[in-house]
């Protein structure tokens, strides 16, 4: 049988898998940076819930105007998977 990751290949946005735009979040350093990454993590919709460990490490960290940026992306997951889901 076919390895596991074969079977479910990682979901990709603008040709990036998911770990691409995940690793870059904590490091983004500018503002348009930080939103072009978030646009990519809302994009994914549901897909991207194997970000919610990295983005709930974030909620802890910096700013308040950081975390309601980081919850935005939070809250763009759920509600895909809360549509999914019905």
């Amino acid at each position: 049988a076919p390895p596991a990751a074969a079977q479910n290949p990682e979901p990709r946005y603008e040709g990036k898998p998911l770990s691409y735009w995940v690793e870059r979040l904590p490091k983004a350093e500018s503002k348009e940076e930080r939103d072009t990454l978030a646009a990519a993590i809302r994009a994914f919709g549901a897909e991207a819930a194997p970000a919610v460990p990295v983005l709930m490490e974030m909620f802890k960290d910096r700013s308040p105007h950081y975390r309601g940026w980081v919850a935005d992306m939070l809250k763009a997951i759920h509600a895909s998977e809360d549509r999914a889901a019905a």
